[in-house]
Formats: structure tokens, sequence, C-alpha cells
């Protein structure tokens, strides 16, 4: 594909969205960041400094909208080729759950129906395996394997789930769409958001693991397929975007190795999550205080699902980074951060 328009990122601060502007701009593209008045561009531009791309920001046009507002949302599609939709809200909290719905599936509606009446080119969506059906035997989970609803699923997975609907429905009246679907995204970020509460709890060190399993992708893998597909053929298609597939005390044990720390010995066992999320939910109700554990994350971490990266592989030539290298350039971004706030 030829592309000589702009280039829209949502998303654009954030772990993902950040990794897909960089590997734009390093391909040459006019990229547009989309933030909020409010956004705090700080963290990601200590990632771009850290790759060594600090020319690279200052190339990145931003426009500022919120998706939530259709109006914002349509006047920053102005002469806008291609949207990269990485915006979303992850959360588990009771608390937040409206809100979370409103970003995830109203601000992908406004997206979509402005791209569609901006007539771009492409939009990019990038989702979630969360979005994905799970399989009662144990065998890989791939992009056809049918999403199951049910109570068990939590609301940011039926939030991911909608928000492709409204990518679909996009289709259906006409947009070109490709959808990927990233694993648990291992990549440079703000320590409290994303993957990076999972490292910062590794450096502080946890006695505890659980026994789930799940799909894991390097944010520069993200970013490269997300490239890739944009210069490909390919529309209106999803893919799973994982590169390894591990148990949670693997992930922590190598987190553990490169921090220094301690690995967990010690299995939380469900019961015992779901003591421990009563409490927090308690302490929730009455202080106000975001709940650190909830029930949506105790049935998420105890989830054992294999996910085939297969399609993806066979559509463009992709190499994923092993587990152990995405938390390796994980690791050395928060010790970098560190020192950096000493």
């Amino acid at each position: 594909m030829n592309i000589t328009g702009k280039i829209l990122v949502t998303g654009a601060t954030g772990l993902v969205g950040c990794h897909i502007m960089i590997e734009l701009l390093s391909r040459g593209y006019n990229v547009c960041g989309l933030r909020r008045t409010t956004s705090d561009c700080s963290i990601a531009k200590q990632v771009f400094a850290y790759y060594g791309k600090e020319s690279l920001w200052d190339k990145i046009e931003w426009r500022e909208a919120n998706i939530t507002d259709l109006l914002s949302v349509r006047d920053a599609m102005t002469n806008i080729s291609i949207v990269c939709n990485a915006a979303a809200m992850v959360s588990f909290s009771h608390n937040e759950h409206a809100q979370m719905w409103q970003v995830n599936v109203e601000g992908t509606a406004n997206l979509v129906s402005a791209a569609t009446e901006a007539n771009v080119e492409l939009f990019c969506h990038i989702s979630s395996i969360g979005a994905l059906g799970h399989t009662s035997d144990n065998t890989p989970i791939n992009e056809d394997t049918p999403f199951q609803p049910d109570a068990r699923r939590s609301v940011y997975s039926q939030s991911k789930f909608r928000q492709e609907m409204e990518v679909w429905r996009g289709i259906e009246n006409g947009l070109k769409a490709v959808i990927v679907n990233p694993g648990v995204v291992i990549g440079p970020c703000s320590p409290t958001r994303s993957s990076g509460l999972i490292a910062a709890t590794m450096q502080r060190g946890t006695n505890f693991y659980t026994a789930g399993q799940t799909g894991y992708v390097d944010a520069r893998d993200v970013a490269f397929a997300v490239a890739a597909l944009i210069e490909s053929n390919v529309r209106n298609e999803r893919f799973i975007l994982v590169g390894e597939n591990s148990t949670v005390r693997n992930v922590q044990n190598i987190f553990a190795q490169n921090f220094g720390t301690t690995p967990p010995q010690r299995i939380a066992r469900s019961w015992q999550l779901y003591v421990a999320a009563i409490a927090c939910r308690i302490g929730e109700i009455f202080t106000g205080t975001k709940a650190s554990l909830t029930f949506e994350t105790v049935r998420t971490m105890g989830g054992q699902h294999i996910y085939s990266a297969e399609k993806i592989k066979k559509t463009i030539d992709i190499k994923f980074h092993t587990l152990s290298e995405s938390i390796a350039n994980m690791a050395a971004f928060c010790k970098q951060l560190n020192n950096k706030t000493k």
C-alpha cells in the first residue's frame, strides 16, 4: 500500500501507541498523535529516549481530543489517511466499569464513525486477546474461536469484544480495517499502567505467584505487525499477536532474575485470592480507594489459556522476541526510570 498522507495514532502516550509511533516515524511516515488536554507525555518521551529516538519525538504532530467526544474526534480526523486506534482503558475495578465502557466502546464507535465520514484509507484497530473466545479442552485459541459473553468474562473483556463489533460495523459501512489481538504486552511504560504494574511489583519483590497461563507479546512486535499490515494489502481481517505462551510464575521468575529479587515461592490459591478480593471491595466501598484486587482480577489470573499466532506468521514476515528478551528490555527501562527519579 502506498501511504502518502498522515497517520493518526490514538492512545499515543500509552504503551502500545507510543511504540507504534516510534515504528511508524522510523519508517518515515507523517504521524499525528492523539492525546487529551490532560495527558502526561513524560513517560512516552522517556521511552523514545530509551530507544535512542529522541529526534523523532519532535516530528510528532499532536492533536488534542477526547475520543468520547464525537465533535473533537471529527476535528482530529482532518487530513488523516490512516487511523491506528490504540486508545483503551484497562480496569477490573467495579467503580470504573462505566467509565471503561464509555472509553472502550463509545469512544471506538466515535472513532469509527468519524473515520468513515472522513473516508480514511484504513482503520487499524488494536484490540486484545480478551476479545477472543476460550476453548474448553485447552487447545490453542485462534481468530475463529467464538466469544462466549458469559458471567465469568470480565467487563474489560466484554468491552473489548463490543469494541471490535464497532469496527466490524464500520466495515459493513465501507470502512477498510484490520484488527490485531495482542496478548499481555510487555515493554517500557509507566510503572502505574499496563504491564508496568507487573514490573513494579516484581521490582519490589513478592512471595506469591498464581496458577494462571496466558499469551505475551513484545510491544515492539505489536508495533512492527501494525506497520507491516498497514503496508500490506490485507484488509478486513483479525490477527492474534502472541510471541509466547507462559505461566504467570515463569513470567514472575524472569522479572525477578532481571531485577535481582527473590522469585516467588508460594502459590496464591483461589480461595485466598477471593478472600483478599472481598476485603479490598469492602475497603473500596467505605473509603473510595480503588481496590488492588477484585473478583475479575482473580478469575483472570487463574485462567489457563494458550493462543496461536500462526495466522500472522503466515501473513507477514515477523519474528517475535522471546519472553526473556521482552522482559529484559522492560526491566532495563524500569531501572533507568528509577535512576532518574532518585
